[in-house]
């Protein structure tokens, strides 16, 4: 028996792929196998590739308000509808109330009422499943006179509010990502699937600046600390989400991040005064006016500065939504309340009289009312009396009919339920979300450069997974670089137990130590113990030590105490596939690109970061993420199992790698006829007496590529 090596490589403009393909082959069976095998898989790597997501189009800046798309379309088509509208119809186009796909038939009952009798304008749907959700969707729609205005409360994508549905990294999660033209992608994925699902709206994205470390209602919704930062990945969200026409609601308007109170519970007071407010809280706000941003819901929020009224909330306040908002801001698309049911508002208005409110105050959506006849009623009685100019509830009425036109709805037509959730949980919608969670990755520290670990064959290498329990292993894919020794330990472990591991660790040279089961909250110390803390203090100064922490950036704060530490990253989530990437990361298999979007307290301020450039070694990705298709490699699976049957060779080994991530290693098999061996991954190849064949066979298919070869032809025809 000898060891051969068949190595393919495809070379094009855009990628490079390589199959290498280990095996130990009977020289008497290879002619049989010859060309079933080399020809069956020069075909595979050909197969079809999925395209790539589109493109992120940088749009010019704008100086100045821009009307947002809907105002310019269905203007005609609006106008003939409210030839035909009553004023109770005309308002009721205002009104949209909630429905739900998981609270069974009263309540499907309650909203086809609310569809066919009152006439409501739009439905604003909450926990559910989406096949259910289509369902009523349909049933709703059939059922309106005038086509719904269907929404959804998704910031992270249809998975925050329904089940088999994609949710996608928590918004302070995007915050940390540089490169803006992934959000922009992201926009337009999550479009996709709102408009599969026949939803026109979306009331995102967030852009209040989380300035207070204990707001209780805001903190991880928003992309973070800094007005930049914040108004870049709302910019990008909302034209990703626009461009596929899903309209959108800018939140919470004047800016609800500098509040430690819940809005849901109570009014927060925002206290700054206005040259503060156009600085930091409204900043966001003009930048996406200022890119066509087609709506805005108001918070619950009193601000002094803008309206001095007791207890009077922003969402009724007509100097802060006419005045500030349309007029100094020049925002021209819909303005939507935030629920009119919260404790923000109703604890100081009664039904009807804060729909009334509203509409004075500028609002051209009321959201959940708490009862739908009575504020309808109570809006119609105040045009009567001239307490609200009827001009304002036919412009309100006009401009949601244009939005209903843009976004498509004024076709009213069925939502297809035949692969709805298989469109909606797309395999190819994945790769973006690795790409999200691989540069939201945030090497806060790296002292003397030490990530990515280089020089492995001097390092000895130890891992510890710190959790709650001690229960939790960490990923092994260290392994794949180094094969180093890993321990667990509880975050409140008694000190016999740190004091001997710790012992234990003296003979490592280098150390990652894994932070899970972390918290949100201060007052839980972020999840991180002062037990955690003492035993990264007693690790020896000469040993590297690597800090991996699962968790929210406010809890990189309780490590700045720490006498001698190395590197330190912000990882955010425990799931396997962000602590596989940051594994990756550490030993140059990924890259570390994020920015801290908060301050860590006073040690790491908001925006700190390291690149560690383009990766330095092999990666691991599945093969969507490479833009690879798996059935290709299940074919050539098939292939290799029919050699090994046909005893075209005992086993093999297969490794497959594009763009710089392994997507495929594999065994097959035994290392002789005997059966007595597998093969296995950490086998050992001696190569030496192949690479004149691997040469050579990449070099004919690079000129087969060129056109100058063909496998079919007599090889006397090539000498030259």
């Amino acid at each position: 028996m000898q060891s051969i090596t068949l190595y393919f490589l495809r070379v094009s403009k855009k990628s490079v792929m390589k199959i290498g393909f280990f095996s130990y082959f009977d020289p008497v069976m290879l002619h049989k196998f010859y060309r079933t095998v080399i020809l069956g898989l020069l075909i595979l790597i050909y197969a079809v590739i999925r395209p790539e997501a589109q493109s992120f189009q940088e749009k010019p800046v704008n100086t100045g308000p821009q009307d947002p798309p809907f105002l310019h379309e269905g203007a005609g088509w609006a106008d003939s509808l409210m030839s035909r509208m009553n004023l109770e119809e005309r308002i009721a186009q205002m009104i949209m109330v909630y429905g739900y796909s998981n609270m069974g038939e009263l309540h499907e009952k309650a909203v086809l009422k609310q569809v066919k009798r009152q006439k409501v304008g739009g439905i604003l749907f909450f926990q559910g499943e989406p096949l259910e959700q289509a369902r009523l969707t349909n049933l709703y729609q059939e059922a309106a006179q005038i086509p719904l205005l269907v929404a959804i409360d998704g910031e992270n994508g249809l998975g925050m509010r329904l089940e088999n549905t994609i949710s996608y990294p928590t918004t302070m999660i995007l915050g940390a990502i540089s490169d803006r033209h992934l959000i922009y992608r992201l926009g337009v994925e999550m479009g996709e699937q709102f408009r599969r699902l026949g939803v026109h709206m979306n009331l995102a994205p967030v852009a209040d600046i989380n300035n207070n470390p204990a707001n209780p209602v805001i903190g991880s919704r928003s992309y973070g600390a800094d007005r930049n930062n914040v108004a870049s990945k709302v910019v990008a969200m909302l034209e990703g989400m626009q461009d596929q026409r899903v309209l959108v609601a800018a939140k919470h308007f004047p800016g609800h991040g500098d509040t430690d109170t819940d809005s849901h519970r109570t009014l927060p007071v925002i206290a700054h005064d206005r040259a503060r407010l156009d600085s930091i809280e409204l900043f966001p706000f003009r930048q996406a006016i200022y890119r066509g941003l087609t709506g805005i819901m108001v918070a619950h929020l009193q601000v002094p500065e803008l309206d001095p009224r007791e207890n009077r909330a922003t969402t009724l306040s007509r100097p802060t939504i006419t005045g500030v908002l349309k007029e100094d801001l020049g925002f021209k698309g819909l303005i939507i309340t935030d629920a009119l049911n919260m404790k923000g508002l109703s604890s100081h208005f009664e039904p009807g009289i804060r729909e009334v409110e509203a509409v004075k105050a500028g609002n051209d959506i009321l959201l959940m009312p708490a009862d739908v006849d009575q504020a309808i009623a109570a809006i119609k009685k105040a045009v009567r009396q001239g307490e609200i100019f009827q001009e304002q509830i036919d412009s309100s009425c006009r401009k949601i009919l244009q939005a209903k036109y843009w976004t498509g709805a004024y076709r009213k037509e069925a939502i297809q339920m035949e692969d709805l959730l298989e469109d909606l949980n797309d395999p190819a919608y994945q790769v973006l979300y690795r790409d999200l969670a691989e540069h939201s990755l945030v090497l806060a520290l790296n002292n003397n450069d030490v990530l990515p670990l280089a020089a492995l064959e001097a390092t000895t290498l130890a891992t510890v997974t710190i959790s709650r329990d001690g229960s939790i292993n960490g990923s092994r894919i260290t392994d794949k670089y180094l094969e180093g020794d890993h321990f667990t330990l509880a975050s409140e472990a008694d000190f016999d137990a740190l004091d001997q591991l710790i012992r234990k660790l003296d003979r490592y040279n280098t150390l990652i130590v894994n932070v899970l089961n972390t918290s949100r909250r201060a007052s839980r110390k972020y999840g991180i113990s002062d037990k955690t803390l003492y035993f990264l203090n007693q690790i020896d100064p000469d040993t590297k030590l690597i800090v991996n922490v699962a968790g929210v950036p406010y809890a990189l704060g309780r490590f700045s105490a720490i006498k001698h530490l190395d590197a330190l990253i912000l990882s955010h989530e425990e799931s396997s596939l962000y602590q596989e990437l940051v594994l990756q990361a550490i030993f140059g298999g990924a890259s570390f690109s994020g920015r801290l979007p908060v301050s860590a307290g006073s040690f790491l301020p908001a925006g700190t970061g390291w690149d560690t450039g383009p990766a330095s070694r092999l990666g691991y990705a599945s093969p969507l993420e490479v833009g690879l298709h798996p059935d290709t490699l299940l074919k050539m699976d098939a292939i290799i199992q029919e050699a090994i049957r046909q005893k075209a060779m005992p086993g093999c080994q297969v490794l497959v790698a594009r763009s710089g991530k392994v997507v495929w290693h594999r065994s097959y098999g035994h290392h002789t006829y005997g059966r007595r061996r597998p093969v296995q991954e950490n086998d050992i190849y001696d190569l030496a007496s192949i690479t004149k064949i691997a040469s050579v066979t990449a070099a004919l298919m690079r000129l087969r590529d060129q056109g100058l070869f063909h496998e079919d032809s007599l090889l006397g025809n090539y000498p030259p």
